[in-house]
C-alpha cells in the first residue's frame, strides 16, 4: 500500500488492479472489515491498523461516481455534435 501511494500520490486502489490484483483484494477487505466494526459486528479489523492506515492517507469510503444515465449521454454527445459543427 505503500509503495502505491508513493507512486499514485493516493490510497484509492482500483477494484480490480491490474498491476496488483491481491492489492486491490486487500484494499477492499479492509474497507469491508471497517465497516462491520463500525457496525458493531465482529471484525479481525484493530483500532492499531485503523491508525496505521489512515496514518498513509487511506480513505475508508470512497465517494460513489455520479453515474450518467444513457440518455442524458445522448443528449449531451448531440449537443456537443451541434454546437461543433456551428
Amino acid at each position: 500500500m505503500i509503495d502505491y501511494k508513493e507512486k499514485n500520490g493516493h490510497t484509492n486502489v482500483p477494484k480490480s488492479y491490474k498491476h496488483n490484483i491481491a492489492l486491490g483484494a486487500w484494499t477492499r477487505n479492509q474497507r469491508a472489515q471497517y465497516m462491520l466494526r463500525k457496525r458493531g459486528k465482529k471484525s479481525p479489523m484493530t483500532e492499531e491498523r485503523i491508525r496505521k492506515l489512515e496514518a498513509i492517507g487511506f480513505v475508508w469510503k470512497l465517494k460513489a461516481q455520479k453515474k450518467v444515465s444513457k440518455e442524458k449521454q445522448i443528449h449531451f454527445d448531440d449537443t456537443v455534435m451541434k454546437t461543433a459543427t456551428i
